[in-house]
């Protein structure tokens, strides 16, 4: 496996301080929008030829359909707002490769910070489409770093509600890189950074899940299958 060398951060606690340190910022797009083009765009990652799933990748759960709706997801929840982000996502079984991804990257304290944050949050079967290499190289503990660079490209440190996210917007994520914003003409299809909306607007305590149907790798982080 081809493994790129990033540059260490001082601590995972200071990593984590850094996840967040610009939530408290204003709860509009405008903060997180930019048009400078000359910054990088995220890319989601390319499955690879051998798309098998890592043994333990979804314990105790069935694997997504290939077809299933998502549209459902936390609607037997009353109120999805008193629980925080991470707690929420831990009551959906769709979601919980990332939830064990946050916590094998020790960032489950920032994940239950205040916000307000937005998290584009792929489900298991996004992380299917993985290859055993790629999902491995993310879990060895030799990469955490790398790990969590992968789930930061996922927030974006301010509130963002689906019908907040136009075409002409480039939003900065936490991970420090900008993804591009594309909506379709009825404003029913939204896709983040290659991640469409599959579930909108899920509201918790801290900010908003926006569930997504592709894992989004900041150009930073090289994953290869070989």
């Amino acid at each position: 496996m081809k493994k790129k060398l990033i540059t260490p951060l001082a601590a995972m606690a200071t990593m984590a301080m850094t996840l967040f340190g610009c939530a408290s910022t204003t709860d509009t797009t405008d903060d997180a929008a930019a048009m400078d083009a000359s910054q990088a765009t995220d890319q989601p990652m390319a499955s690879g030829s051998d798309t098998s799933v890592q043994p333990g990748l979804t314990d105790g759960v069935a694997a997504d359909n290939a077809n299933a709706s998502y549209y459902d997801m936390f609607e037997d929840i009353d109120n999805t707002e008193q629980y925080t982000i991470l707690d929420l996502a831990r009551k959906n079984e769709h979601l919980s490769t990332f939830v064990k991804l946050v916590e094998a990257a020790n960032l489950t304290t920032a994940f239950n910070a205040a916000g307000p944050l937005t998290v584009l949050m792929p489900t298991n079967e996004a992380f299917e489409e993985l290859s055993r290499e790629q999902y491995n190289y993310l879990i060895d503990p030799t990469n955490q770093i790398a790990l969590a660079k992968v789930i930061q490209a996922h927030i974006i440190p301010s509130r963002v509600l689906s019908s907040q996210f136009n075409t002409t917007q480039r939003l900065e994520t936490a991970e420090g890189q900008y993804v591009d914003v594309s909506v379709d003409n009825v404003g029913s299809l939204v896709t983040v950074g290659g991640a469409t909306i599959v579930k909108p607007d899920v509201i918790a305590s801290n900010g908003i899940i926006q569930v997504v149907n592709n894992v989004i790798i900041p150009e930073d982080v090289e994953v290869n299958d070989k």
